[in-house]
């Protein structure tokens, strides 16, 4: 073989070498193209669940305001019964 046969079949091996490392990149990055999409949808779902937790909170603490209004109204109007006897 010639100096330059042998530059060509080097080259060649680079280059294979060149694509398998290629693919090999290629397949990382798409696997952590999947595990990114599968974590933004999972907090996601966090998020959607904490904003229903939160609007549960906040609607028991209305019937809560509520149900302390309908004591104290009550109590008034024991006293206003009791000093009317």
């Amino acid at each position: 073989m010639t100096v330059i046969d042998n530059q060509i079949n080097t080259a060649q091996n680079d280059i294979a070498s060149l694509q398998n490392d290629i693919a090999s990149i290629n397949a990382v990055a798409e696997k952590y193209k999947s595990e990114s999409l599968h974590y933004q949808r999972a907090t996601q779902n966090e998020i959607m669940k904490n904003n229903d937790i939160g609007k549960n909170i906040a609607q028991a603490e209305n019937v809560l305001r509520i149900r302390v209004n309908q004591v104290e109204e009550g109590r008034k109007e024991v006293v206003t019964l009791q000093g009317e006897n």
